[in-house]
């Protein structure tokens, strides 16, 4: 009876951990899909903000305003999708070298990229 009792436990055990790799693998693709559509909302608007400073070329009194708006808008943006690549550096246990800015295990002493200290 034992033995089952130790069989039962260990497979619990398994399924807990099945069950954690999951959830992560499900947490990493949301992130992964919240981040690309930020990035198209960023070429979306990169293009707005061409356009807009070619139509404001042609005028004689152009409109500064909505292009400064534009350019506020998109640092917002892009500002939301540091803070995501962020969180998945973090679910991956990895920090940004102060050097390069290469993606570097959160245990490691030197960047493998350019061998710079980590703090």
């Amino acid at each position: 009876m034992a033995l089952f009792d130790e069989l039962k436990d260990r497979a619990s055990d398994v399924v807990q951990v099945a069950g954690k790799k999951v959830e992560d693998a499900y947490s990493a693709t949301k992130l992964k899909i919240q981040i690309a559509d930020k990035q198209s909302a960023v070429r979306t608007l990169y293009r707005e903000l061409g356009e807009l400073v070619y139509e404001n070329s042609k005028k004689a009194e152009p409109e500064i305003e909505a292009v400064e708006d534009k350019i506020a808008e998109i640092d917002l943006v892009l500002e939301g999708i540091n803070e995501l690549k962020d969180q998945e550096r973090g679910m991956k246990k990895l920090v940004l070298c102060p050097a390069c800015s290469s993606e570097v295990d959160e245990k490691a002493k030197f960047c493998p990229q350019c061998g710079s200290e980590m703090n």
